[in-house]
């Protein structure tokens, strides 16, 4: 057979030696129409991949997958896409002739991003953001869809979350090989059992666990471990379900509630974050307006901090800065607290907020805030501190992130049409380096 390739007239060679490749085919991905999959026939050892680009910009590189198989991601839709293979033969380059072929149509439900600011000098360098957004003709309902989009505002990747199953929470994986997303039933309107989903964005490698009584709040911990909200009729706790499907209660909330308040609070939570830092879960209470950091030593708080009076709660300087109705409070990297709150007594005020936490005075400190007027996260905020320095700014139900600098010029902002009865819902933002790596896979 390697005499044949030898002899294809159609591969241009810039040595004497027989290209190690030839007939590259393209397809598009039946579920995703931006997804391209090339293929080929290998010849040889030397290492081949595929050079495609579109638009007239600069060559990019899919690396392969499997010897002769390469996904061809970041395209947008209705694209014409120019492919090609390439490797480094004896010390020189060599590459095919091209193939063409065009991205497909997006499908028509699909909402699409409207992107109101862009200050690409001061925004944070990653290119795609990955969302969740509910379609459904009310706030809350189903379908949600999972998009990824570069900050242009052009999905590239996108899945519809099936079976009438909700997701708040699409993340990339702590060890940035895949993405995971959770299909919650909170509202009671799905038809199968919730189950929290990893998987690479060309679906090639997938693992989903059951969690039956999975409430709203889902976070990843260590070795594929995840911290939820545990729902159990009245009984709510901290929940940890492993890889292998084994759950386990950490820290039941009902109990502490009913030992130590006269009058027991909603343990109903929002946020289920992990710090390996910490080795705890930050345990947000939306509706009691507290946060828990639950210690998994040993199954207990060691930090109270919100308006719930019971029990040894922390204060917050100044006063005003106290937490109403907060979302996905977590430890920055710098260890600090962030939060998206309200302003307790005030309504369509949005505050993203950073505290420092002396425990010696148990006082929680404003340090920084970003206060929004226009826009509000009744439900479903967020605060996420990039690596840059900027913040992002989730709106959940107002459907609209934004990017903001440390002095609180908006730098980037997406919003998704309402045009229905009730809100646009939107789930926790991720900005994306590198698509490919998502495509990886984790090391089995």
């Amino acid at each position: 057979m390697f005499w044949l390739f030898a002899c294809t007239a159609s591969v241009p060679l810039v040595t004497d030696t027989a290209p190690p490749a030839a007939d590259l085919e393209l397809t598009v991905d039946p579920d995703v129409v931006t997804v391209l999959h090339a293929a080929w026939t290998e010849s040889g050892s030397t290492d081949v991949r595929v050079e495609y680009r579109w638009e007239g910009a600069d060559w990019q590189v899919a690396p392969a997958v499997s010897p002769g198989d390469a996904v061809l991601l970041g395209i947008p839709a209705d694209t014409d896409v120019e492919a090609r293979l390439a490797a480094d033969v004896d010390g020189s380059a060599w590459s095919s002739d091209s193939t063409t072929i065009i991205t497909g149509t997006l499908p028509a439900e699909l909402l699409l991003p409207s992107i109101d600011v862009w200050d690409e000098a001061l925004a944070s360098p990653a290119s795609y953001a990955m969302i969740s957004v509910d379609h459904g003709d009310y706030t809350y309902q189903p379908p949600f869809w999972i998009e990824i989009f570069d900050r242009t505002g052009r999905i590239v990747w996108y899945k519809k979350v099936g079976d009438d199953m909700m997701t708040f929470y699409p993340t990339v994986a702590r060890d940035g090989t895949h993405i995971w997303f959770e299909g919650g039933d909170v509202f009671g309107m799905g038809d199968i059992r919730p189950y929290i989903q990893r998987q690479t964005l060309d679906g090639r490698w997938s693992q989903s666990v059951e969690v039956r009584e999975m409430g709203q709040a889902a976070g990843e911990g260590p070795d594929r471990s995840f911290f939820y909200e545990q729902r159990t009729g009245a009984n709510h706790g901290l929940g940890r379900v492993d890889a292998d499907g084994t759950t386990t209660i950490v820290w039941d909330c009902g109990a502490w509630m009913r030992d130590h308040s006269e009058f027991p609070s909603s343990c109903d939570m929002n946020t289920t974050n992990w710090s390996e830092s910490h080795d705890s879960v930050l345990a947000s209470m939306f509706e009691s307006n507290t946060v828990f950091e639950i210690d998994l030593a040993t199954g207990q708080p060691v930090r109270q901090m919100g308006q719930l009076t019971s029990g040894d709660p922390y204060i917050f300087s100044p006063t005003d800065s106290m937490f109403d109705y907060q979302h996905d409070v977590y430890w920055t990297d710098a260890g600090t607290l962030l939060a998206s709150t309200h302003i307790v007594g005030e309504s369509g005020v949005q505050v993203a907020a950073e505290y420092e936490v002396d425990d010696a005075s148990k006082t929680l400190t404003r340090v920084w805030s970003y206060v929004s007027t226009d826009m509000w996260a009744e439900q479903i905020g967020e605060a996420i501190r990039l690596p840059n320095g900027n913040t992002t700014q989730g709106y959940g139900q107002d459907g609209a992130v934004r990017e903001i600098t440390p002095d609180g010029t908006v730098v980037w902002q997406a919003s998704w049409q309402k045009d229905r009865q009730g809100d646009r819902v939107v789930g926790h933002l991720s900005l994306i380096d590198d698509l490919y790596a998502l495509n990886a896979g984790p090391v089995e």
